[in-house]
């Protein structure tokens, strides 16, 4: 699915294996299966291409899109406020690390 997503001019954005899980109830005999959450962006050409790919490939036993609104995707995205603050955090436990001071506890 990965390589029709960036064939067909996708860009994944994030790929998680969530993992083996036990179904709901029982698909074709079935009462495990393998989760995958891929997100991506791509045209609604490509949508009706990994739909087609989805029901023809017997691995797959459910699949769902979910287009998300844009709205949406802005209110994910930190804030420049937040990623200053990040760095900042990040900055300061660089900075304890190098002058031996972990929790409190001089080296």
């Amino acid at each position: 699915m990965q390589d029709t997503i960036e064939k067909n001019g996708g860009q994944i954005k994030s790929l998680e294996k969530i993992g083996r899980k036990r179904l709901a109830y029982p698909i074709n005999k079935k009462n495990n299966g393998f989760y995958v959450s891929i997100e991506f962006v791509a045209t609604g050409n490509l949508i009706d291409q990994l739909e087609r790919y989805y029901q023809f490939e017997e691995n797959v036993l459910r699949f769902l899109n979910v287009l998300v609104d844009k709205n949406v995707l802005k209110a994910r995205q930190p804030s420049p406020a937040q990623t200053e603050d990040y760095r900042r955090q990040v900055q300061s436990g660089s900075e304890r690390e190098q002058t031996g001071l972990v929790e409190g506890k001089a080296s």
